[in-house]
C-alpha cells in the first residue's frame, strides 16, 4: 500500500502542476532552475488556491513536501492565539510521526504511509530526524492576492512604462505583489513602508522621507526608486535572480554569496549564510510565481474587474503652503487633495506643517481648468519657509499646568497635541509636542471640502501675464491614502475624474528638487568592496551590560550589521530612569484642579503609573554643553535608538566623516545606544538639530501607529545568550523603540538573566478587511506572563528589518 502511494507521489512530481508552462530557457531574464521548480509551484498554490483561512503545513527545505492543509480563524480579534494553537497542535502531530521514522518504526496507517512517501524510496533516519525540526506553516494568500491584483490596475501599465523606459524588463511591475500585495498603505513593524516597502534608510538614498513628505508611499515615484535600486543590483550582480534576491537580502549580502557559491543555481541549492533563510532563499521563487498569477489571472480567478487608471494634474509647488489654503484655491476638497497625494504625510493635513515647496502636488479633477487656474496662484498663498515644530522634555518637578503656560498653550491643546487621555500619565525624559499657533483651526477647515463662495475661474485672457506656478506631468495614478490622526479611510475613487494628457518630463525626486536640500551620492558596492563583519557577541547576562553596535554611515550601509559591544556605563540621569515627575507644589489647589479636569496628570514619584501612551516619545533629543571648538560652536548628544552617524550628518548638512573626525572615530567603529557624542553647529543651528531629530522619532511611532495599535501587554524575562537584536527581532518582532516605550525605568545597559521586560501586544488593521488581528508577542513556545493592561492612550489613528536598524 506504502509502495503504492509513494509510485503515484511520484508521478504527480514528474508530471507537475495543470497550469501555463513556467519560461525557463531562452530570452526570458528570469529563468527557472529545477531545484527551485517545487518552490515556484508552492508559492504558485500559495497565492491562487489557499486563501487566508488555510494554513499549508510544509517542509522548509522542501517544498514539494506538503503535510497537511488546515483550517484557520478568520482575521478578527484574538485570531492569531486560536491559529498559533492550531499550527502548534498539527506540527506537533507529524513532529512525533517523523520522530517514530527517525527511530527506526515503520509506518502503519494510511497517513503515515503517504508522509513516509514523501522522502522517497530509501529515506534514511537523519533525513527524518532533520524534517521534524523543519515543519513550518505558510498562511495562505489567495484573497489578499485577489485584492492586490484588482488595486494594481490603477498603475501596472503606468510602472511598466517606468521600468521599460529605464531599459528594464517591464515585468518587474508585478514585484508588489509580493512585497505588499499592492497594498499603498502598507507599513512593516520595521519601518518599510508602500508597494515596494521601501525601508527609511534606503529610501532616503532616492526619495523625499521626512516629517512632511514620504515619498515611498507614493507608488509612481517609489517605483522609480525601485527601478533605480533595481538596475543597480542587476550591475552589481550580473543577472536578475541574483538581483531580486538583492532586494530581500541586501547587495552586499548577495555579493557574499556569488563570491562564496558562484551562481544563482548553487546560491539556491547550497548557500547556508547566516542571515541568508526562508524568505531569502524563496523571495526569486515568489517572484516568478506571483508573475505567473498576475499575467494569468483569468486563468486563476476568472474575469475580474481591476481598478481602472485615473489621470490627475501636476503642479510643482513654488513655496510653502497649508494644504487648506490650496484646497480652497482650487475648488476641491482637503480629503480630495489628501487621496491623490500619498506622500504627503498626516501632519500636513492636521496643520503641523505646510505642503513643501517643490513638491509635485496632484490636483484631481479637469485638467485644462486646473491647469489654467495653477497659472494665477497668487504668490500671496505661500510662505518663505516651513512650520516650526517644538518640544518639551518633562523634568523632575514639572505639572502640565506649568508645561503649559510655559508654551502659552492651554491644557486642553497639550493633551489634544499628544493624545493624552484622561488615565494617561506623562513622566520625566518623556517628550511633550507642544502646539504651534493655528494649527486648530487647520484642523476644522481640513474637516470638509472647502469652496471659495464667490470665487469665479480665471479664464485666459484673465490669466495672461500672471504665471506664478508650472503646469507639469498629468500622471496616470490613483493613490490611497496615509492613514491620518482622523481616523481616515480610504475612499472610492470620484466618478468622472479626468486630465489631459501633458508632455512628460524626466522624474527628478523631490529630494533633488528641493533647495538647498543635500542630495548625498550613492555608491553602489563592488565585489571587492564587501567588509569582513565582525562575529555576533553573545553576552553572559549574569556578569555584563549589554548593548547592540552597529556601524552607522547612512548609506554606507547596506546590511543589517550584527556587532554586539558593551557600552559604558552611563549615569542615572542619562539612563532615561523611569522617574515620575514630581508636583511642583501640591498646596496649589488650582493647578491640581485644571490638571484633573483636562485629565493631563504628571504624578508623584512612588505613586502607581497610570496608562503609557506609546505616541508620547521618550528619550533625550536636546544638544547640551554647546562650547566653542577651535572657533566652531560644538555640542553634546547622547545616542538615542534607530539613530546612525548617516542620520546626525543629514540633519547637520555636513559629510559624515566631519563627525567622526570631531570624536576620533575611525572608518567602521560603531556607535552605542547611551554613549555620548559631540557634534559641530556650524551649518545647522542646534534649534534646528533638534526639531529635526525629534520630529524623525515622532515619525517612526507615528507611522507605526498608523498600521498598529497596542492591544495588551506580556512580560518577558530575559534568558542567557539574549541579546537586543535577538529580543527585538526574532523574540518580539518589534522595534526596539517600541520596547523602549514600555519600559522607561529599564536599564537596558544592565539587561541581566531573570530582567523582566514589558512587551506590548501588537494588533495589526488588515489592509484588505479593516478588521484588526492580534499579533500575539512574543511567538509561540516561549513563557510569557500574560496581563491585561487598560488600551493605550491615544491610539485613534491607526516585514523587513531596516537597514539601518539600531539598538
Amino acid at each position: 500500500m506504502c509502495r503504492i502511494l509513494f509510485i503515484f507521489l511520484a508521478s504527480l512530481l514528474v508530471a507537475g502542476p495543470a497550469g501555463p508552462a513556467l519560461a525557463t530557457t531562452g530570452s526570458d531574464p528570469f529563468p527557472v532552475h529545477a531545484s527551485m521548480r517545487p518552490n515556484v509551484e508552492f508559492w504558485e498554490k500559495v497565492y491562487s488556491a489557499y486563501p487566508s483561512t488555510k494554513g499549508v503545513l510544509h517542509d522548509s527545505k522542501n517544498l514539494a513536501i506538503i503535510y497537511e492543509v488546515i483550517d484557520l480563524a478568520p482575521h478578527g480579534h484574538g485570531s492569531r492565539q486560536v491559529n498559533r494553537r492550531r499550527v502548534e497542535q498539527a506540527k506537533e502531530r507529524y513532529q512525533a510521526m517523523l520522530a517514530r521514522f527517525a527511530q527506526g518504526t515503520s509506518p502503519t496507517t494510511k497517513i503515515e504511509c503517504r508522509v513516509y512517501g514523501m522522502f522517497g524510496p530509501s529515506p534514511t533516519r537523519d533525513a527524518f530526524r532533520q524534517a521534524r525540526d523543519d515543519i513550518r506553516c505558510q498562511t495562505g494568500q489567495k484573497d489578499k492576492f485577489l485584492a492586490g491584483l484588482k488595486r494594481s490596475g490603477k498603475y501596472l501599465e503606468r510602472l511598466q512604462d517606468i521600468f521599460r523606459n529605464q531599459g528594464l524588463p517591464e515585468d518587474l511591475a508585478y514585484l508588489p505583489h509580493v512585497e505588499s500585495s499592492y497594498n499603498y498603505e502598507a507599513y512593516s513593524k520595521f519601518g518599510a513602508a508602500g508597494i515596494w516597502q521601501f525601508t527609511r534608510a534606503t529610501g532616503k538614498r532616492f526619495m523625499q522621507v521626512d516629517y512632511a513628505v514620504d515619498e515611498r508611499r507614493d507608488p509612481i515615484v517609489a517605483s522609480h526608486a525601485a527601478a533605480r535600486f533595481l538596475a543597480a543590483n542587476h550591475e552589481l550582480l550580473g543577472n536578475w535572480p541574483l538581483a531580486l534576491t538583492a532586494y530581500n537580502h541586501g547587495p552586499t549580502g548577495m555579493v557574499r554569496a556569488l563570491k562564496e557559491k558562484g551562481s544563482y543555481a548553487r546560491i539556491f541549492d547550497e548557500y547556508d549564510g547566516k542571515r541568508f533563510g526562508f524568505a531569502s532563499r524563496n523571495f526569486y521563487a515568489e517572484f516568478i510565481a506571483a508573475r505567473q498569477v498576475a499575467k494569468n489571472y483569468k486563468r486563476y480567478f476568472g474575469n475580474i474587474s481591476l481598478d481602472k487608471p485615473v489621470l490627475y494634474h501636476t503642479i510643482e509647488m513654488a513655496g510653502y503652503a497649508p494644504v487648506a489654503t490650496i484646497a480652497d484655491f482650487f475648488h476641491v476638497g482637503v480629503d480630495e487633495v489628501r487621496r491623490v497625494n500619498p506622500a504627503l504625510r498626516p501632519p500636513v493635513f492636521d496643520g503641523q506643517k505646510h505642503i513643501p515647496k517643490g513638491y509635485r502636488l496632484r490636483l484631481p479633477g479637469q485638467a485644462q481648468k486646473m491647469a489654467r487656474m495653477s497659472t494665477a496662484l497668487p504668490s500671496s498663498l505661500f510662505e518663505q519657509s516651513q512650520k516650526k515644530s517644538q518640544f518639551y522634555r518633562v523634568q523632575r518637578g514639572d505639572t502640565a499646568g506649568k508645561i503649559a503656560r510655559r508654551h502659552k498653550v492651554s491644557i486642553n491643546e497639550l493633551a489634544a497635541a499628544n493624545g493624552l487621555s484622561r488615565k494617561a500619565t506623562i513622566y520625566v525624559g518623556q517628550n511633550l509636542n507642544i502646539p504651534g499657533p493655528g494649527r486648530k483651526a487647520t484642523m476644522v477647515a481640513s474637516a470638509a471640502p472647502s469652496r471659495r463662495q464667490n470665487q469665479e475661474v480665471p479664464t485666459l485672457a484673465t490669466l495672461k501675464g500672471k504665471v506664478m506656478a508650472t503646469a507639469l506631468v498629468a500622471e496616470r495614478s490613483d493613490a490611497a491614502p496615509v492613514g491620518s490622526l482622523a481616523k481616515w479611510r480610504p475612499q472610492g475613487n470620484p466618478q468622472g475624474m479626468i486630465a489631459a494628457r501633458e508632455e512628460e518630463r524626466p522624474f527628478v525626486p523631490l529630494v533633488a528638487r528641493t533647495a538647498k536640500k543635500r542630495v548625498v551620492a550613492t555608491k553602489m558596492p563592488t565585489v571587492a568592496d564587501v567588509p569582513r563583519l565582525s562575529p555576533v557577541v553573545v553576552a553572559d547576562l549574569s556578569e555584563s551590560i549589554l548593548s547592540l553596535s552597529v556601524p552607522q554611515d547612512g548609506s554606507e550601509l547596506l546590511i543589517p550589521p550584527v556587532e554586539v559591544e558593551p557600552p559604558t556605563p552611563l549615569a542615572a540621569e542619562q539612563q532615561g530612569r523611569r522617574l515620575i515627575a514630581e508636583t511642583a507644589d501640591l498646596g496649589r489647589k488650582e493647578e491640581m484642579v485644571v490638571a484633573e479636569e483636562t485629565a493631563v496628570v504628571v504624578a508623584e514619584a512612588g505613586e502607581a503609573s497610570g496608562e503609557i501612551n506609546p505616541l508620547v516619545l521618550v528619550g533625550n533629543f536636546d544638544v547640551a554643553r554647546l562650547k566653542t571648538v577651535k572657533g566652531s560652536p560644538t555640542g553634546t548628544i547622547q545616542v538615542e535608538v534607530e539613530e546612525t552617524l548617516g542620520h546626525y550628518a543629514d540633519w547637520l548638512e555636513i559629510p559624515t566623516h566631519k563627525i567622526r573626525t570631531l570624536n576620533h572615530y575611525r572608518f567602521g567603529r560603531a556607535i552605542r545606544y547611551g554613549q555620548e557624542l559631540q557634534l559641530p553647529f556650524a551649518k545647522v543651528s542646534k534649534e534646528n538639530f533638534e526639531e529635526r531629530r525629534y520630529l524623525y522619532h515622532k515619525e517612526l511611532v507615528e507611522d507605526f501607529f498608523v498600521a498598529y495599535r497596542v492591544e495588551s501587554e506580556t512580560s518577558y524575562r530575559v534568558k542567557k545568550g539574549d541579546t537586543l537584536w535577538s529580543l527585538c527581532h526574532d523574540e518580539f518582532e518589534l522595534p526596539f523603540w517600541l520596547i523602549k516605550q514600555y519600559n522607561a525605568g529599564f536599564d537596558f545597559h544592565a539587561m541581566r538573566l531573570g530582567s523582566e521586560i514589558k512587551v506590548p501586544v501588537v494588533t495589526e488593521i488588515d489592509a484588505d478587511s479593516q478588521v484588526a488581528e492580534v499579533i500575539p508577542v512574543p511567538p509561540a513556545g516561549k513563557s510569557l506572563a500574560k496581563k491585561d493592561a487598560p488600551p493605550a492612550a491615544g491610539l485613534a489613528r491607526e516585514n523587513l528589518i531596516s537597514d539601518n536598524l539600531l539598538i
